[in-house]
This record gives C-alpha cells, sequence and structure tokens, in this order.
C-alpha cells in the first residue's frame, strides 16, 4: 500500500482538530444558559441562526439593568384604553387607483428608464425603449400568468395552448426581452452593486413609505418572518429545514388588520451581526407606534423579557411563547412541566410581566405584559366534548399570531413572476404581489359588497389593459404573412392537355380523363370528389 504523502498527512491532522475544536464549541454551547429549547414547536431553524457572544452578553446587560423580581403572586394587569384611528386612510374602491397608491407612475417610469439604461448597457439595439405604460402591460400579463398558470412561458402563444387574452396584450418575443432587460436601480449606480439590497434599492424605499401612509393599524400586530422561495445563488439565501418553503429569502414582517405595514429583507448573520438579531429586527419594525398601546405578538424566536421590557418602557404590549432558557426568567419556571399533569397552569409576575406555564396536550411556555397570566377562560373543545379551562393569554396568542401567515396565504393563491436565475426578479415581484394584497385590503375596508381575491385581480389587469394598453406589434405581420400564403394554396385549374386522373388511377383502379390539376400539386384531379378527396387523405403520398 503505497504512503501517504507528508502534505496530505498533515491537511487531515489539521481537518481533525479543526472537527475537534468544533466539537468542543458546540458543547460548550449547549453547556451554555443560551441553548435553545428543542421541545418547542416554532419552525424556526435555531441552526441557522448564530447568535455571537457579544449578543449573548448585550441580552445578560439588558435583562441585569431591568433586574426583574419574579414572584408566584397574582397581579391585576389593566392596559390603557386603545383610541387610536385604525384602518383605511382612502375613501378609493377601484382595484387600478388602489394599486397605484404603491406603485405610482412616477416609480414605473423610473425603473421604465433604468431599464432602458440596463438595455443599451447589455448591449441591445439603440432604437430599443420601453416606457411606463408599457410596464404597466407587463405588470398586467404578470397578473394574468398568476391566475393562469403554465409551466412555460412559451406556451402562452403556443399554437396549442394559446392564451388569447395575453397574446392579444403583447408578443412572446417582447415578453421575453423585457424580462431579460427588466430593472430597477441604474446599471452604473455603485450602491446598487456594493449593497446586497441596492438592485432593488429604489422599489423597497418607495414601499417603505407608502405601505403605512394609507393605513393605520389595529390595536393587535403581528410580527414573524416570512419566506420568499429562491433555489439560485445569493449572499442572502437562508436555509429553514422546517418551513414549507425550506430555501430562499427571509423576511421580517409586521402585519394586522391583514394589511402588511412593514418589512425588512434579512441580509445574513455575517452582515451587522450586532444590529441583525430578531429582537432588533422587531423593534424596528415597531418603533413608528410606539407609545400607542399596541399590542405586539410574536414566536419564540422574537420573545425574551428583555425584549417585552423594551417595548413596555415605550408603551407597548407584548405576548408570545417563549424559550424556558431565556435570560431572565425565574428557575422554577425553567424547570416547570415535566411534572405537570394535563390541564395544570403555573404562573409568575414580575411586575406588569407574567409568565405563563400550561400543560395541554404538551408544555407551552408563555411570556405576556398585556393580561394578567392568573386571568383564564371555559371554552368547548369539540374532540373532547366538554369544557376546558384555558388562559386567556393563550386564547389572544392563538387569535392573533397568524397575521403574517394569513397575509402569505391569501396572496399565494395566485402570485406572480417567473423563474430567473438572476436573484434579485423574485423579491421584486414579491413586493408587487404584496402590493395587490394591500390594494384588496384597502378596497374590502372601504367597500359594503367587495370583490373577491380572484376578482380583484381580473378586474385590476384589464384596467391596465384598457388605460395603458397598446396594440400588438405582429398584428401587421401576421397578416403579411396570410396574404403571402394565399399563392401557394391548393386551388384547381384548367389546362388544354388532358390526362388520368390520380385519384382514380391509383384508389379506384379506374381510367378517368380531365383537363383540371392542382396548382401545387401538379397532379391531375377530377373536381367533384377526387380534388378534396386528394388533399384531405393522400397528399403526402
Amino acid at each position: 500500500m503505497p504512503s501517504i504523502p507528508a502534505r496530505l498527512a498533515d491537511e487531515q491532522a489539521s481537518l481533525r482538530l479543526q472537527q475537534q475544536d468544533f466539537r468542543d464549541l458546540l458543547r460548550a454551547l449547549q453547556d451554555s444558559e443560551n441553548k435553545y429549547d428543542i421541545e418547542d414547536t416554532s419552525d424556526e431553524d435555531l441552526s441557522i441562526v448564530e447568535h455571537s457572544v457579544e449578543e449573548i452578553k448585550k441580552e445578560k446587560v439588558r435583562t441585569s439593568q431591568i433586574q426583574l423580581t419574579w414572584t408566584t403572586k397574582s397581579r391585576r394587569v389593566q392596559l390603557p384604553n386603545f383610541s387610536s384611528c385604525f384602518g383605511s386612510f382612502t375613501i378609493l374602491k377601484d382595484p387600478l387607483s388602489l394599486f397605484q397608491l404603491f406603485i405610482t407612475p412616477s416609480l414605473l417610469d423610473l425603473i421604465a428608464k433604468n431599464t432602458t439604461a440596463y438595455a443599451h448597457y447589455k448591449g441591445a439595439s439603440d432604437n430599443w425603449c420601453t416606457t411606463m405604460e408599457e410596464l404597466q402591460s407587463f405588470i398586467a400579463v404578470h397578473i394574468c400568468m398568476g391566475i393562469c398558470r403554465y409551466p412555460q412561458v412559451a406556451m402562452y402563444w403556443s399554437q396549442e395552448n394559446r392564451h388569447p387574452w395575453i397574446s392579444e396584450c403583447m408578443t412572446r418575443d417582447r415578453f421575453k426581452e423585457l424580462l431579460r432587460y427588466f430593472h430597477i436601480s441604474h446599471p452604473h449606480d455603485v450602491s446598487s452593486i456594493a449593497q446586497p439590497l441596492g438592485k432593488i434599492r429604489p422599489l423597497l424605499d418607495s414601499l417603505a413609505s407608502s405601505f403605512p401612509s394609507w393605513c393605520r393599524p389595529g390595536q393587535e400586530m403581528t410580527v414573524d418572518e416570512a419566506m420568499v422561495g429562491f433555489k439560485g445563488r445569493s449572499v442572502i439565501k437562508q436555509y429553514i429545514p422546517l418551513k414549507p418553503t425550506k430555501w430562499g429569502y427571509k423576511i421580517w414582517c409586521l402585519t394586522s388588520l391583514n394589511y402588511l405595514f412593514a418589512f425588512e429583507i434579512f441580509e445574513g448573520t455575517k452582515r451587522l451581526r450586532s444590529e441583525n438579531s430578531p429582537e432588533d429586527a422587531l423593534l424596528r419594525l415597531v418603533r413608528p407606534y410606539f407609545n400607542r398601546h399596541h399590542i405586539v405578538f410574536m414566536d419564540r424566536l422574537f420573545t425574551s423579557p428583555s425584549l417585552l421590557s423594551t417595548l413596555l418602557e415605550n408603551g407597548t404590549y407584548g405576548c408570545g411563547t417563549v424559550r424556558k432558557d431565556r435570560v431572565g426568567l425565574s428557575a422554577e419556571f425553567k424547570h416547570a412541566g415535566n411534572d405537570m399533569k394535563k390541564g395544570t397552569i403555573k404562573t409568575w409576575q414580575a411586575g406588569k410581566m407574567g409568565a405563563l406555564v400550561w400543560r395541554d396536550r404538551k408544555v407551552v411556555h408563555m411570556l405576556s405584559t398585556h393580561i394578567s397570566p392568573t386571568k383564564t377562560q371555559r371554552i368547548l373543545r369539540q374532540e373532547e366534548k366538554k369544557k376546558t379551562i384555558v388562559p386567556s393569554m393563550v386564547l389572544d396568542y392563538n387569535k392573533f399570531k397568524g397575521g403574517v401567515d394569513t397575509v402569505d396565504q391569501m396572496h399565494e393563491n395566485y402570485s406572480i413572476g417567473r423563474k430567473s436565475m438572476k436573484w434579485w426578479p423574485r423579491l421584486v415581484w414579491w413586493c408587487i404581489d404584496l402590493c395587490i394584497h394591500n390594494a384588496y385590503i384597502l378596497h374590502c375596508m372601504n367597500s359594503i359588497n367587495p370583490m373577491t381575491n380572484l376578482q380583484f385581480r381580473e378586474h385590476l389587469m384589464h384596467q391596465l389593459l384598457e388605460k395603458y394598453g397598446q396594440p400588438c406589434r405582429d398584428r401587421g405581420r401576421k397578416r403579411q404573412r396570410s396574404q403571402d400564403s394565399n399563392e401557394n394554396q391548393h386551388w384547381p385549374i384548367h389546362v388544354s392537355k388532358k390526362s388520368r386522373c390520380w385519384y382514380c388511377n391509383h384508389k379506384k383502379n379506374i381510367r378517368t380523363d380531365t383537363h383540371i390539376k392542382c396548382k401545387v400539386c401538379d397532379k391531375y384531379l377530377c373536381v367533384d370528389p377526387c380534388f378534396e378527396l386528394y388533399h384531405t387523405t393522400c397528399a403526402d403520398e
């Protein structure tokens, strides 16, 4: 057996040392106070969320400054009256007018100029250009494609599966050109290259100001992460195995009344580590609504005593499931639940903050500042056919925790956008899709008998085409091709020379002479019925 080269042996020894160091680091993290509770049912993959030592120290400093003293004595928690106005800030009901509150003509005009500049940068002819009106039709086609899904773009224009509305709106080649050159930022903008989200920054900045401008949230708000599927190459792509969409972009979202008020695209743990934790993202989303007595519902990825204390200091309340090993919780809270019987409730309070452990089908750990943990309600469960005592904190959480999931489900049924090798178009179409969703929610708020989601999108795409649509550029060329093809059609002509009919001679074995022959096939045929029979059954022979 040949000996291993010295260089390879050194590399293998170095690799073994690195693996041993990595195992020691994992063991140290598992023994520390900040290991994650594997019994919790959140779909967030905790192995992907890497917390640095600085973040752990930061959480300990926050909690030590708060100086929480937990006690089993109950204390009444009463919220101030929520008097802020909420709901739609516009009286518009028309789908196109509502959609243009977010995707404005001025924004599309900027995108059209940048798309033209990018086309020239990529080598397109000097006379190639697009306009705001054409991009409106481009979006209308995408809306129609979201309703009528074909696996390939070319199928919408194919002879077998041709979609009449799309093929009349835009030609296939023009649609593919717009897909290729579609660009949000200017191709020579330095910031679009240096920043991960620079290529879509104009759209993100526009939506960050327009989304909260036309609606105000209710008292209950939800913060959660959403996934936008993408499997290509990207430095900000995430992998969360417990999510239905495992590969893609993670986006922090703030919703209320089924309306998306704000969102923030997660740029990865390697960038801005000290400001990119889930707690910091939640505070950035909620900060514009401080001191208005809102209640923020969240899952265990966000909830911690330090976060709820920070919200409480700013006139905002919080509620959510929590990991039992979070810094700042009492020792009894961490070890409770293992020996509890089903239906048992244990509570602790530290000022206005309440902690709860409830044994149901599983052990539930919760933290809240909006309601006393001892408050309960008796509800009827259909599967058990009897009334069960349930903490009010749990009922409130179950009622409002799915705000972001509801928004995802509503727009995902008819989501727009096509597959692309580039990393950023998927995010752009997700943003435009959410603009349509928010426009639909405003329509439902302002209408007595609102349309369905499908009817709203159909009405919107027809309005875009009626107002901004242009005649299809290939119509004249198609008409010219049909005129040219008439010259090659099969017509009978009369000739002076007489000859045998091909059909009678070969099929009937009869000799029949005729002066008629086909102009294209150059075969003598009787007018009736041989001419028709030959071209329908024997033309290929």
